[in-house]
């Protein structure tokens, strides 16, 4: 399952999550549960103590993203 921070509205996150049926779950989690530089795109993984930021995952991410944009815009 992939949880991605979709938006943040003040103080609020609205999660994505990805679930093994295909479906994606919108969850809503206050900041204080995420890390403290967390934002939106960010992939995150659950720990024992909440939520980590998969920086490996969020950077393969935001490159993909970066080259479709690229593309269009050519």
């Amino acid at each position: 399952m992939t949880i991605i921070i979709d938006r943040i509205e003040e103080d609020i996150a609205v999660l994505e999550e990805s679930l093994p049926t295909g479906e994606v779950s919108e969850r809503r989690v206050p900041m204080a549960w995420l890390p403290e530089d967390a934002r939106e795109g960010d992939v995150l993984v659950r720990t024992e103590h909440g939520f980590a930021v998969d920086e490996r995952e969020t950077a393969k991410r935001r490159a993909e993203a970066a080259a479709v944009l690229r593309k269009i815009i050519k």
